[in-house]
């Protein structure tokens, strides 16, 4: 579907791209489709594998597909940089796959998929609920790269230089904590230990956020250093490294809050409280397509990077009061329970 409808909002993104830069752009699109059940398949067996205690490998894991893309960069440097890009993801996601593939052979795991419907209860249920969050969420991004192309030539360029980093940051730190967190959690809820799953979700996002904050102020105070570090060769001009620092310290900023979002969110899929997940992923998307709406016009490109971090800061503070609202409860009505 992505591929066929590419033809209706694809110029809706590339308003001040040539026709050789758009025939390009499908193609890239094309190549990174094939991802999609790439990157399926390997949260599937990552999740098979946390289930049988295997935690330390799958959360280490998605560290490839960043690290392959840095040495194609600088392997393809001043030649074909976005072809580097794009080559480096995709022989990133099929070296995860094989990694995680490989352990579930090795522990006698890996068994071909079975399509049978209605057999495991609300699985599909659930599944489609979280599906539905996650894809909602997704359309951050969008919007952020439908909004820069309307602010003019380079628009999307700098959006996607300035947002480099702080999406490998996050994904890295974010598929960690899911893949680690959600099958401890998902342990809890079902021993119905409430007041244990408090404090360790408690603890969990204080620690993250005690951590993660200096840090990406520091990346955010070094952010022209490290932008000429990371971009500063071939067309990348020294023109464009002030506005795309500017860009990523500014997006660097919400990754304390996306990590502990991810936490949040694995105690309420624990919890089965997908549709409150659904709910604030919506607010969320809506939210930020006001805000680019309403920055763009005084801060430009920038003004998007602050639209998006603000969403992020937003969905952190919902999510935080709708978890411990509801652990609240749990543990007041077990309480509760016990006494009678």
């Amino acid at each position: 579907l992505i591929i066929i409808f590419a033809q209706f909002y694809l110029p809706l993104l590339n308003t001040h791209m040539t026709p050789a830069q758009t025939v390009m752009v499908w193609r890239w699109m094309v190549l990174l489709c094939i991802l999609i059940p790439v990157y399926g398949y390997a949260a599937l067996w990552t999740a098979i594998a946390n289930s049988h205690g295997f935690a330390a490998f799958p959360a280490a894991v998605p560290a490839i597909t960043p690290l392959i893309t840095i040495i194609m960069l600088f392997a393809m440097a001043g030649r074909a940089d976005a072809w580097a890009l794009v080559i480096g993801v995709m022989l990133g996601g099929m070296l995860e796959l094989t990694a995680i593939g490989l352990l579930l052979h090795r522990r006698g795991l890996l068994s071909w998929p079975l399509i049978s419907f209605g057999r495991f209860g609300n699985f599909e249920r659930s599944f489609a609920t979280l599906f539905a969050s996650a894809a909602t969420l997704g359309l951050i991004p969008l919007a952020d790269q439908a909004m820069a192309a309307l602010a003019g030539p380079g628009g999307i360029a700098r959006i996607a230089f300035g947002a480099r980093l702080g999406s490998l940051l996050g994904s890295i730190a974010a598929l960690g904590l899911g893949y680690a967190a959600l099958p401890v959690f998902s342990k809890m809820a079902a021993e119905t230990n409430w007041q244990a799953l408090w404090l360790l979700i408690n603890r969990s996002v204080l620690l993250t956020l005690a951590v993660s904050v200096p840090f990406c102020l520091v990346l955010s105070w070094y952010s022209v250093e490290l932008v000429e570090l990371m971009f500063q060769r071939g067309n990348f001009h020294a023109s464009e490294t002030i506005p795309v620092a500017e860009i990523q310290a500014v997006y660097v900023l919400q990754i304390p809050f996306f990590m502990c979002w991810i936490l949040l969110s694995s105690v309420l899929a624990a919890m089965q409280r997908k549709f409150s997940l659904l709910a604030m992923s919506a607010i969320a998307a809506a939210l930020n397509a006001g805000l680019n709406w309403w920055l763009i016009s005084g801060f430009g490109v920038l003004g998007i990077a602050w639209a998006t971090t603000i969403t992020i800061f937003v969905l952190f503070l919902m999510v935080s009061g709708v978890t411990f609202r509801a652990l609240h409860i749990k543990i007041h009505r077990t309480q509760d329970s016990g006494m009678t």
